[in-house]
């Protein structure tokens, strides 16, 4: 288990992740999602780290009001989740 004790102010997030979720997965502490980001950072070893797990949706804002589980491999986002797509393409 991850030693939660050791977080303070000094060793914050990388990004702002209020109204975001927080929960454990592989055993790391990880947070996701929240006010005008998409970043997932995880703590490894004493220090919050992003791009362990890549952002959640291809299109830049927020990601708040959803639901996460984590399972032994996989980790699933319900809801909310914006997806951009080139219309131009389609004609």
């Amino acid at each position: 288990m991850p030693k939660f004790e050791n977080i303070d102010e000094n060793n914050l997030t990388n990004s702002e992740h209020r109204h975001g979720n927080v929960l454990t997965f592989n055993g790391r502490l990880t947070a996701m999602g929240g006010h005008l980001t998409r970043r997932v950072d995880v703590y490894i070893g004493e220090v919050w780290k992003s791009g362990t797990i890549p952002p959640i949706g291809n299109k830049a804002g927020n990601l708040q009001q959803f639901s996460s589980l984590a399972t032994k491999s996989h980790l699933f986002v319900f809801g909310k989740i914006s997806v951009y797509y080139n219309i131009s393409k389609l004609k």
